[in-house]
């Protein structure tokens, strides 16, 4: 059984990076170059430091397989805190069972205890990951628009 918990993002750079690489291969390929993949790591450790990153991952033994992070952080023009989805990858041969679902419903439930009031999942309109908001019923949709060729 694939292990889903909560991590501290800088204890795991180098297997995140890892995993950006193949995530990048498989959905991001129109978003930039791959070797654009550059983490900004003063942003993750300022987010760690004030308590607004969230991050889990998924485990086959000691092996990352999986990862999930959000970032919190307060409306600006709503006295409310919001959740935004950072990150989340499966590796594919661990998408036959419920690791990403779990992955999903950790950070949610982790925004949910940190007070936020909304969640925000962003996911390109012909993906998988689009097909499974949807069948959870996640109820409204952000757009993109890409501003560089």
């Amino acid at each position: 059984m694939i292990d889903v918990r909560q991590i501290n993002l800088l204890d795991h750079v180098d297997e995140m990076v890892k995993l950006s690489h193949e995530h990048w291969a498989e959905v991001e390929q129109g978003l930039c170059s791959e070797d654009r993949i550059s983490p900004n790591m003063p942003a993750y450790y300022a987010c760690s430091e004030n308590n607004s990153l969230m991050c889990y991952g998924a485990f086959d033994g000691d092996k990352m397989v999986g990862y999930a992070s959000a970032i919190m952080s307060r409306a600006m023009h709503y006295d409310m805190q919001l959740a935004v989805h950072d990150l989340l990858y499966v590796k594919p041969e661990y998408r036959k069972g419920s690791t990403g679902i779990r992955l999903m419903r950790a950070i949610e439930d982790e925004a949910k205890r940190k007070g936020a009031e909304k969640f925000f999942w962003v996911a390109k309109s012909n993906s998988i990951f689009n097909k499974i908001l949807v069948k959870l019923k996640v109820e409204e949709t952000i757009y993109s628009k890409n501003l560089c060729p």
